[in-house]
């Protein structure tokens, strides 16, 4: 197994390079993780998708967002979908082919062009009508152009709260930051 991610990893590095890169080396890792339990009948199938814009608040229309302004505000906790059609608003892409069914989706989540007085802050993702983790989900200075961290977030539990979204984003210290949303994949049960 560690020659064929090896051997993909390269080929993707040789021949795909964008910003996504690391959401589809997340994305192939667990596959190959949970690819097992899979087999084996466990409770989830994983799909993938070609790399997907769901949220970029550098392009977001702000009368269909949910965010306060230009970028994501110090302490600000923010809902977004990742499922139907409703992304475009956000900035994202008309649709990335997450189904109402996905319980999860394989995200590579950027801060670009923190702005503040605070020497760093960090943004956590988690689902929404969820209780907020207390680890973050990505780290950034803010002298940082763009830092990027790929991570599978479970997304809104319809058993457990009502979902008017599907995951929620919650900003850390003084430092306002754009946020960019790129789907790879998606869990159904």
């Amino acid at each position: 197994i560690s020659r064929r991610i090896g051997a993909l990893i390269r080929f993707w590095e040789k021949h795909m390079r964008t910003p996504t890169r690391y959401g589809f080396i997340s994305t192939l890792l667990a596959w190959f993780a949970l690819s097992p339990m899979t087999q084996a009948g466990g409770p989830y199938v994983i799909h993938t998708v070609s790399p997907c814009r769901v949220v970029d608040t550098r392009t977001a229309d702000p009368q269909l967002s949910t965010f306060s302004g230009d970028r994501l505000a110090p302490g600000e906790t923010v809902p977004f979908f990742v499922t139907g059609a409703l992304i475009t608003g956000q900035g994202g892409e008309a649709d990335c082919g997450v189904p109402a069914t996905a319980t999860g989706v394989f995200v590579n989540v950027t801060a670009v062009r923190p702005l503040g007085s605070a020497p760093s802050g960090y943004l956590t993702v988690y689902p929404y009508g969820g209780t907020q983790p207390t680890a973050s989900t990505i780290n950034y200075m803010s002298d940082a152009t763009a830092v990027a961290n790929g991570v599978l977030v479970p997304l809104c539990d319809p058993a457990a709260a009502t979902c008017d979204y599907d995951l929620n984003v919650y900003t850390n210290t003084n430092l306002a930051v754009h946020l960019v949303v790129d789907v790879t994949g998606y869990l159904t049960e």
